[in-house]
């Protein structure tokens, strides 16, 4: 006689198939979020740095230009004191200097 396998034990082998095969899927599903969560953390992580770069240059010309125009101004001053002290005792010393262009013109209010 033939035998017939009962159909427990097919639903069984079915059972252990889908009870290793979803760990298996959802560990796969873990694996690949993880990776593009990692992508997107270098992307960002790569964009910041840039960012920071490009800010970092900004406040360097910014500074840049600051002192470029503190060492004029000082350049300024020490030319005057100079001009005052050679011309100390000369009457007219200060339309001579603004004369010169060690002071600045008058401003006109109208």
């Amino acid at each position: 006689m033939y035998m017939m396998k009962p159909a427990s034990s097919s639903l069984s082998r079915t059972n252990r198939f889908l009870a290793v095969l979803w760990p298996v899927l959802a560990m796969l599903c873990c694996i690949a979020l993880w990776m593009v969560t990692l992508a997107r953390a270098d992307t960002e992580a790569e964009r910041a740095e840039a960012l920071v770069l490009k800010e970092a240059d900004t406040y360097a010309q910014a500074y840049e230009q600051y002192v470029t125009r503190s060492i004029a101004q000082m350049d300024q001053i020490t030319m005057q004191l100079k001009y005052g002290w050679e011309n100390a005792r000369k009457p007219g010393l200060i339309e001579d200097m603004r004369a010169d262009g060690m002071l600045p013109t008058r401003p006109s209010f109208r």
